[in-house]
């Protein structure tokens, strides 16, 4: 989640800024991507926990599935 924030940070910067409308237009797919990637590495670790192959402990898949998919 810090990696999230920061790159949502990172692009409120950007589009607050004095910078011209080519690196405002250029940087919002650039973020599209980055978010994007970041929610499916999220997606992908609580999917496995989900079917119990992110960890040999139950109890772990349980809880850190159910933190990621809330």
């Amino acid at each position: 989640m810090i990696i999230i924030s920061m790159i949502f940070m990172v692009y409120l910067s950007i589009e607050n800024s004095g910078l011209s409308f080519i690196v405002k237009w250029i940087s919002a797919p650039v973020y599209w991507y980055l978010q994007g990637t970041m929610f499916w590495a999220i997606f992908v670790l609580g999917h496995d926990c989900g079917h119990g192959s992110f960890s040999n402990y139950h109890w772990l898949n349980d809880i850190l599935g159910t933190l990621l998919h809330r």
